[in-house]
């Protein structure tokens, strides 16, 4: 006789996280958390900054403080980043500080290329690594011949770039972000 056969799959759940870094909440909380089936949209979760705290982005590079995750197909953690708003009697001016260090590779001398190194830190006592901020590093020869790299930090504050056969000269760096103010501290590097 005939068999019938009934199979069952349950779809797959996923979590998503929202943490709030120092200086605000998720919709008043700490942390929100949303249980969604695959291929589904989150709920809209929003940052709100503590008074004297702005949004400055998520982890993951969203940069609205409200924001739906749509069609999801996989856990979501990300954490909410807020700046403490200028303050004239803070210690911190909100600056970060890249240091430019340089390296060469390659050729007869291992001189052919210049690698840039720049590493990217807060201004709190210890230095902490940012991670994720876009920057543009504007690398002059003599102080002329503005040559322009862009790259993202990773984890560790860190992000190089090369410069092949990077002509003889006195090299000096000067790094931007349109993430925050950037002092950049660079000795120079003769090529």
């Amino acid at each position: 006789g005939d068999l019938d056969v009934t199979a069952e799959f349950a779809i797959n759940e996923y979590t998503l996280t929202y943490t709030a870094g120092k200086g605000g909440s998720i919709d008043g909380d700490t942390v929100q958390t949303q249980t969604v089936n695959h291929g589904e949209d989150g709920s809209k979760v929003t940052a709100e900054p503590d008074e004297g705290y702005s949004f400055l982005r998520w982890s993951d590079g969203v940069t609205t403080a409200s924001r739906t995750d749509k069609y999801v197909t996989g856990d979501i953690t990300v954490d909410a980043e807020f700046k403490q708003d200028d303050d004239d009697d803070t210690s911190s001016d909100g600056t970060v500080t890249a240091t430019v260090t340089y390296d060469t590779a390659g050729g007869r001398n291992n001189d052919r290329h210049l690698i840039i190194n720049v590493e990217l830190e807060d201004d709190n006592e210890n230095g902490n690594p940012i991670g994720d901020a876009e920057i543009e590093a504007t690398i002059l020869i003599d102080g002329q011949q503005p040559n322009v790299f862009y790259g993202v930090t990773d984890s560790s504050g860190e992000v190089s770039f090369q410069w092949n056969n990077a002509p003889s000269g006195t090299y000096t760096t000067n790094v931007t972000s349109n993430d925050y103010g950037v002092e950049t501290v660079d000795e120079g590097f003769e090529k």
